[in-house]
């Protein structure tokens, strides 16, 4: 009896505590926090149209930052060169990083069962990359099987015009 009675004292409280803050809010207003607390201007959430737009521009205009070194608006032949050597040292390094990490015995080679453990998207593609047939993938082999997935790709894309 005890415990049914103070839980409809809570249950009570909290509704007229409920009802009777917004009319608080509303006559003093919501409390806001210091200025240096309050953030600048929102991060994007990027689940909206105009999000993925903002987003898009802030990565197009950091990447045209990192080719033009020189800073004056205008990509040359020289500054597009360095930066394309510069990411393809990057992507050969970070390949050559993922392929050490797969090699799980130190070969040198990715067996069948290694690739079924780390890369499962090649693991069924295993025949078709393994060139010389010996069982092993080299790092040369993964390369050659990337770069003909990357080819046949871009011939879906780009079906050749008819004359």
């Amino acid at each position: 009896m005890k415990k049914s009675l103070v839980g409809a004292f809570i249950a009570t409280s909290a509704t007229f505590l409920g009802l009777a803050s917004p009319v608080s809010f509303a006559q003093t207003g919501m409390p806001q926090p210091p200025a240096a607390q309050q953030p600048a201007s929102p991060a994007p959430d990027f689940n909206d149209a105009r999000d993925q737009h903002t987003a898009l521009k802030w990565y197009l205009q950091r990447t045209f930052d990192a080719v033009d070194t020189n800073h004056d608006g205008v990509i040359d032949r020289k500054e597009w060169a360095a930066f394309q050597e510069k990411n393809l040292a990057r992507r050969r390094a970070a390949f050559e990083r993922h392929f050490k990490a797969d090699d799980k015995n130190g070969d040198g080679t990715l067996s069948r069962a290694e690739v079924q453990a780390s890369e499962p998207w090649l693991a069924p593609h295993f025949d078709q990359a393994d060139l010389n047939h010996d069982g092993q993938l080299s790092q040369e082999e993964v390369r050659a099987y990337i770069r003909r997935l990357r080819h046949a790709a871009y011939a879906l894309d780009n079906p050749p015009s008819k004359p």
